[in-house]
């Protein structure tokens, strides 16, 4: 990321500013690197002007925490905007893979979205919102599929099958950011081929994982 010079930052919406550098910063760095007073330095404004806008740096995060989702959001969500509405597989196959992706591009802005602890009773409703967009997005296509099959999910149901589908894609980034599938095949307690680290084979690896996963929503559903 190439970073402006303090002078052509304009501070018009200096909110905003700080924001969207904040943002930019979690491209390279962890949110446990940001510093309120290394941004206000970034920006070439005082360390008060900083404090005018967020009193501390949870604040901080909690507004870049919802940039983040939205962004992550908007990447989801364009993976298959292309795609019929009855072509469900597909949508979770490329769910699937925009998942993944983004967790490898994005390594620190994901540690900001799902390793980031907080105090749930200091996340103001607006986050919170953000926070299951996109389980909801999960959600709709787990349905869809079941709908095509001839089974209407329960509320219940609903949020069974996507936690579920959730869960199998978030642990699947997880265990590729923890490097726990490479070091199981280099102690050959893993078949050598799962190797997540070529990206075409990364891609066919997570889509038979997400076969597993649509039949087992199907034994399970139908």
């Amino acid at each position: 990321m190439n970073t402006p010079k303090k002078d052509s930052y304009h501070h018009g919406n200096l909110k905003q500013t700080l924001l969207d550098v904040a943002f930019e910063s979690l491209h390279q760095q962890s949110h446990e690197q940001l510093s309120l007073r290394q941004l206000a330095k970034t920006v070439g404004v005082t360390p008060t002007a900083v404090y005018n806008h967020f009193s501390d740096k949870v604040a901080l995060l909690m507004e870049t925490k919802l940039k983040a989702f939205e962004f992550f959001h908007q990447v989801l969500s364009d993976s298959c905007r292309d795609m019929p509405a009855d072509a469900t597989e597909e949508r979770l196959r490329r769910l699937g893979r925009s998942y993944l992706n983004f967790s490898i591009e994005y390594p620190y802005l994901f540690e900001l979205l799902f390793a980031w602890n907080v105090d749930p009773e200091k996340i103001p409703p607006h986050l919170a919102e953000a926070g299951v967009e996109s389980e909801r997005l999960i959600q709709q296509v787990v349905k869809q599929l079941l709908r095509q099959n001839g089974r209407e999910l329960s509320e219940y149901e609903s949020a069974i099958g996507s936690f579920a589908s959730w869960a199998l894609a978030h642990g699947v980034c997880t265990l590729f950011q923890a490097g726990a599938l490479r070091a199981a095949a280099h102690m050959n307690t893993w078949p050598v081929e799962v190797n997540l680290d070529d990206p075409i084979k990364r891609d066919e690896i997570l889509d038979q994982v997400i076969e597993v996963m649509i039949a087992g929503l199907k034994s399970r559903f139908l």
